[in-house]
C-alpha cells in the first residue's frame, strides 16, 4: 500500500504524469550525482523518492539491492527517532 501524502488538489496522478515524472527524475539524478561528487570529491550513493497519488517512484545511482538495504536502514532509523532527535533532518514542509 502506498502512503503518499495528500495534496490540496486531491487529483489522482495519471499514467502520463507518472511517465513525465520518471523522465524528469532521470535528469535530476544525473545532476544530483554530479553535484554531490563536486561537493565531496567522490561519488555518493543516493535514491530520490517521489510520492505521487497512488504510486511511489524513485531514481538512484545504486544497485537495487543496495537501495533496499539503505532504505531498510533508514526506515529503522526513522521509526526509532523523532524530528526533534534528528538535527540533520531535511524536510521543507
Amino acid at each position: 500500500m502506498t502512503h503518499a501524502p495528500e495534496f490540496p488538489d486531491g487529483d489522482a496522478t495519471s499514467r502520463r504524469e507518472q511517465i513525465a515524472v520518471a523522465s524528469v527524475l532521470q535528469k535530476i539524478a544525473v545532476d544530483l550525482d554530479d553535484l554531490l561528487e563536486e561537493l565531496v570529491g567522490h561519488r555518493l550513493g543516493f535514491a530520490l523518492v517521489v510520492y505521487t497519488d497512488g504510486r511511489t517512484q524513485y531514481v538512484s545511482n545504486c544497485k537495487r539491492e543496495d537501495n533496499v538495504a539503505a532504505l531498510d536502514e533508514y526506515l529503522a532509523y526513522l521509526r526509532a527517532t523523532t524530528d526533534e532527535d534528528d538535527v540533520l533532518a531535511a524536510s521543507i514542509q
